[in-house]
């Protein structure tokens, strides 16, 4: 078992305070990332529970980060080869990828920088591939896709973080 640092509104001073990481807190984590994702999007401190803590240390790490920017990239591919979207998958608004191609392609640079990385950002980088009814796959959708793809890339730049720090979820053995 391992033990993560959190903050509690209920220690003296609203300090930080170590806690035990369940096979509860594991099992939420994996089981309901949308929701958690969503949290950590709106910024809701990944620090503020185990859930959220060991959620946010996923995407924060490199194996996530690559993923995400190999899917990005791999739409703007096939939107710019005008490669047929797959038999009975959510296909994206080719004509608002192509519009928010830089934006995209910046995104994914930076998710494949191995700079520290908030995991507000790569939140809201999922949650963008993920949301059938948003910009990248729904025409109607409130927001333009280029401007949700600069938004995440804003959200991924550290808040508060040292250039030599680690990201804001830490898990010690």
């Amino acid at each position: 078992m391992s033990t993560l640092v959190l903050l509690s509104g209920d220690a003296p001073g609203g300090g930080l305070v170590g806690t035990r990481v369940s096979l509860r807190d594991r099992l939420v984590a994996r089981l309901w990332p949308d929701h958690l994702d969503r949290k950590l999007a709106a910024g809701v401190p990944p620090d503020s529970s185990a859930g959220l803590a060991l959620r946010a240390a996923t995407l924060i790490g490199p194996a996530e980060r690559r993923s995400l920017a190999r899917q990005l990239l791999g739409v703007l591919r096939d939107a710019r080869a005008r490669h047929p979207w797959g038999i009975g998958q959510v296909q994206p608004d080719r004509r608002e990828v192509l519009v928010a191609a830089e934006a995209l392609e910046t995104l994914a640079e930076r998710l494949l920088d191995p700079a520290p990385v908030d995991a507000r950002g790569v939140a809201r980088t999922e949650l963008l591939l993920r949301d059938g009814t948003g910009p990248l796959y729904f025409h109607g959708a409130k927001s333009r896709l280029a401007g949700v793809a600069a938004a995440a890339l804003a959200a991924l730049e550290p808040r508060g973080h040292s250039p030599n720090g680690h990201g804001h979820a830490a898990e010690a053995a």
